[in-house]
């Protein structure tokens, strides 16, 4: 665990900080002078540490960031015509990258004999994405953006899982506001608001991104870890937790802490993503 910035005890200062979880919606934890148990710094990040920056080499080629993974499958799928399959390096990219896929094993199925480029118009969409087809000639899509999640995609559906868990007590305050609102405006434009043009936000610090990530520090919850939820077919849109008891828990908990308030959705997509930007930059 690294230690920079990391404030010395001034009576002990031989005596390395000790690292302290504190589960307090605000916080990570704390670093702590393990003699005399005094306050040194706060830790802002689960590990306490920064995030190193890493290198992915897929299908041989070696790329210094995700962007530049997504910049190159994006080029893949622009520059493959319609039911194309493809060939040399791009193949040998994108089928790398399927095996980041949340469900890789399941697409992957018997093998992989080639992957061509479709277009996908089931449900009303019209959009332009990879098929496998395996060994044995069957065929399904894939989402390349699931693939770039990576070990963040068991992460992000355990996310949506919580949502979903406290959607209803969402839409009960939002019910209740425009019940007893005389002239509905939002507190921070001022603009005039309608049940169709606002959106219940989690009023900072206390964002809802915060309380999940607290609740997981508070049980011990390993977010990445996929047993979390219930394991969906492909296209899932509402994940479910894998008990009851974790969801149970998780709404008590949200509705203790959350504060919550209706504002725009303009407001929400650039006032408040701004505020929780500059504060955790």
């Amino acid at each position: 665990m690294s230690m920079n910035n990391v404030v010395e005890c001034k009576e002990h200062p031989s005596a390395p900080p000790s690292f302290v979880v504190t589960p307090d919606l605000m916080h990570y934890g704390k670093y702590v002078c393990p003699v005399c148990g005094k306050f040194l710094s706060w830790v802002k990040t689960p590990e306490g540490q920064e995030k190193k920056r890493r290198k992915y080499i897929i299908g041989g080629l070696t790329f210094n960031t995700k962007a530049a993974v997504t910049d190159y499958t994006k080029e893949t799928l622009a520059g493959t015509e319609t039911g194309q399959a493809l060939t040399g390096e791009r193949f040998g990219v994108i089928r790398d990258l399927l095996n980041f896929h949340p469900e890789a094993e399941q697409k992957i199925g018997c093998g992989v004999e080639r992957i061509e480029v479709r277009r996908n118009t089931e449900f009303g969409h019209n959009a332009r994405g990879f098929w496998i087809v395996r060994t044995d000639g069957t065929e399904t899509d894939f989402s390349y953006k699931k693939c770039l999640e990576g070990d963040s995609a068991y992460r992000n559906k355990f996310i949506r899982a919580c949502r979903f868990a406290v959607k209803q007590h969402m839409e009960d305050f939002k019910a209740r506001f425009f019940d007893m609102a005389i002239n509905p405006t939002c507190q921070l434009t001022g603009a005039p608001l309608t049940f169709q043009n606002s959106h219940v936000d989690h009023i900072p610090p206390y964002t809802f991104e915060r309380i999940v990530q607290s609740f997981a520090v508070l049980h011990s919850l390993n977010l990445d870890d996929p047993s979390l939820c219930e394991n969906g077919t492909d296209g899932l849109l509402i994940p479910s937790f894998a008990t009851e008891l974790i969801r149970d828990k998780f709404v008590y908990y949200h509705n203790a802490h959350a504060q919550l308030r209706v504002i725009s959705a303009e407001a929400n997509v650039s006032l408040v993503i701004e505020w929780v930007r500059n504060k955790e930059s």
